[in-house]
């Protein structure tokens, strides 16, 4: 791939997106002028088939973690909420 100017790279933790870009970031090898983002908040509790959301500090703070080890990239520029949460502050949420 030719890299010209910024690049801007949005992930998700659904499915394997985080691991699949860390790995291509990494076989690229280019890291100048990327804009990397990826989400925060949604939980799929498979034991329950059912999904939570994790909007608050503590509650995000091992997704952040995961995301950080999956991409491989060493920051986060844009580290956004999937869905608010009436339980949790904008505050909180934005303590990141």
């Amino acid at each position: 791939m030719r890299w010209k100017g910024l690049a801007n790279i949005k992930s998700s933790f659904y499915h394997d997106d985080e691991e699949i870009i860390g790995k291509w970031l990494k076989l690229e090898g280019k890291r100048d002028g990327i804009f990397l983002a990826t989400k925060f908040g949604y939980v799929k509790e498979v034991r329950f088939r059912s999904s939570t959301f994790r909007m608050s500090y503590q509650g995000s703070l091992p997704r952040y973690t995961k995301s950080l080890r999956l991409l491989d990239f060493g920051c986060i520029v844009l580290f956004y909420a999937h869905t608010p949460s009436p339980e949790t502050s904008i505050e909180q949420a934005m303590r990141f």
